[in-house]
């Protein structure tokens, strides 16, 4: 048997691709199973060394240049449907797409289509997103997609999400079956109670799309450390994609002020670990409505970290809450004041939530992480 990792996505160390690809194709590795990484054909060259990754992918998932959201569908599955036709996983492999979009389900299943079924490899699709509450748009064309599952084939595919309310969402929307899988994300090292003893450092960390609240930064880095002059924030953006102003006023903030510290660049595997191990707060200022039925990469790792962390109310962060404890912590409406109202009342009390976040991480590797998740993938080989 062969372990496929199959992510059109794949291409840098911004976001959550890299690191999650290398704790599975490590996982793997400890368990002697021959694994191939196909990522975007554009992949950087030192991810393509260091994951041993092939160029493959000729569409990169997030990349829309097609004015016709309709077009830009099904020029990705086309695509899509094409490239996994020049593999050659046969019927004892898993193929794992880590980050589905639609137009990649549709792609994955026009492709097992034409295989025989005595060919085909076991396929385990997972979302990215979910149809979120309105958008009756995004749902049609999952509705769509989901409707060329065949006989034929049904039972070498598996449908995966790895949060709950995605799970409740797409299940009735694709009249298929969506199974609930682990989160990768891990500890990277040994769990550690945060102290406010010494100055707490707050964190806003990763990708700054503009659905993460980015527009509330500066507010937030004002108002926290006027509260609280002893502790000092990163802010760290992977990208470069924050907005001209607010990346010149940080960049002005941090050279006059010791307590901000400002990184613009994307952090390798060492980088990644070391930022998250100086956080002692998270905050993830994020919208409520983009955010209601979506996970979060960076507020999974506070969790398995053990950082507390403030996340909005009515959203699927906010839901952790109930099953990993006090160490997320919600605000309400009226951002950004509502933001840093959080950030004083978890301050105030610090302790009792950085308990809870330790708690908290040890609940996470309970039931998640990359060593649960190759479990499930492999389940029934």
């Amino acid at each position: 048997m062969r372990f496929f990792y199959a992510d059109p996505g794949l291409h840098g160390l911004t976001g959550h691709h890299a690191n999650v690809c290398r704790s599975i194709v490590d996982q793997l590795a400890a368990r002697a199973i021959p694994s191939r990484v196909l990522a975007f054909a554009g992949v950087e060259p030192p991810l393509r060394k260091t994951l041993n990754a092939v160029p493959f992918f000729r569409h990169n998932q997030y990349w829309n240049s097609h004015p016709d959201p309709v077009s830009a569908f099904h020029s990705g599955a086309q695509m899509m449907r094409e490239d996994l036709h020049q593999s050659d996983a046969a019927p004892d492999d898993v193929v794992f797409i880590p980050w589905g979009l639609p137009a990649q389900l549709y792609g994955v299943l026009q492709w097992m289509g034409e295989i025989p079924a005595h060919r085909l490899p076991r396929v385990i699709f997972n979302f990215l997103d979910v149809p979120q509450a309105g958008h009756d748009q995004t749902a049609a064309v999952l509705r769509f997609a989901g409707s060329h599952v065949r006989n034929g084939f049904a039972r070498r595919l598996r449908l995966g999400c790895t949060f709950a309310e995605g799970v409740a969402s797409l299940s009735p929307v694709l009249s298929l079956n969506v199974e609930q899988l682990p989160a990768p994300q891990h500890a990277f090292s040994p769990h550690r109670r945060r102290s406010a003893d010494g100055p707490v450092t707050i964190g806003i960390i990763g990708h700054q799309q503009s659905g993460k609240g980015v527009r509330h930064i500066l507010d937030l880095v004002r108002g926290i450390l006027q509260s609280h002059p002893a502790a000092s924030m990163v802010i760290h953006d992977s990208a470069n994609d924050l907005p001209l102003d607010i990346a010149q006023a940080l960049s002005s903030l941090s050279a006059s002020d010791r307590r901000i510290v400002f990184q613009k660049r994307a952090l390798d595997l060492g980088g990644w670990a070391n930022l998250l191990d100086r956080i002692d707060l998270l905050l993830c200022p994020y919208s409520r409505e983009q955010y209601r039925l979506c996970s979060s990469g960076v507020h999974n790792e506070a969790i398995a970290n053990a950082i507390p962390s403030i996340v909005p109310s009515g959203t699927t962060l906010a839901s952790q809450r109930a099953l990993f404890g006090e160490g997320t912590f919600a605000f309400g409406d009226g951002e950004p004041a509502s933001i840093i109202d959080a950030a004083r009342t978890v301050l105030a009390n610090f302790a009792h939530h950085a308990n809870e976040a330790e708690r908290g991480a040890l609940l996470w590797s309970q039931v998640n992480g990359p060593a649960r998740l190759v479990d499930r993938l492999l389940d029934g080989r």
